[in-house]
């Protein structure tokens, strides 16, 4: 009776760790201060950490074409340590009315000759209108972008960003 529920426990376990997707030891987080109206501009704040050595980070910042960019470089490339952390700074510009999705994207390559390693990203949609503008997340996104979603390459993002 024991090895039953022994063989089990190993079974259950080992089916529910199946189904869990791997996590990167990266995060990307993005941050918007202000109100995205019409002509107006909302600062940025890209935060990536790794609890990991990532010595082949290339970050990118990708806008909508209803958004400018006024400060701040939309590339990166440098290293962390394990544990370390790096904040992007930008100043974003909203030039006209519409549901704008903006991508913050980091990838740490394992050599700088190859295409496998680990990253992490995050999105939100600038909702902007002339008296009024609103910052929402992906996740919670339901309307019609004003311009095609940001894709990245097939394979590079976490499971929790591909919803």
């Amino acid at each position: 009776m024991r090895s039953a529920t022994v063989l089990i426990l190993v079974l259950l376990h080992t089916s529910l760790t199946a189904c869990t997707p791997p996590s990167s030891p990266m995060t990307v987080h993005l941050d918007v201060n202000g109100e995205p109206m019409v002509e107006k501009s909302v600062d940025l704040l890209v935060t990536i950490t790794t609890q990991e050595t990532a010595e082949n980070i290339e970050f990118s910042l990708t806008l909508s074409p209803g958004l400018k960019l006024e400060d701040g470089s939309p590339t990166w490339k440098g290293e962390l340590s394990e544990g370390e952390s790096i904040s992007l700074h930008f100043t974003v510009q909203v030039i006209e009315e519409g549901d704008w999705p903006v991508a913050a994207y980091a990838f740490n390559a394992y050599s700088t000759d190859s295409t496998s390693g680990f990253g992490a990203g995050e999105s939100v949609y600038l909702v902007s209108r002339m008296n009024s503008g609103e910052v929402i997340r992906k996740s919670e996104y339901r309307g019609t972008p004003s311009s095609p979603a940001i894709n990245w390459p097939e394979g590079t993002l976490p499971p929790e960003l591909t919803e």
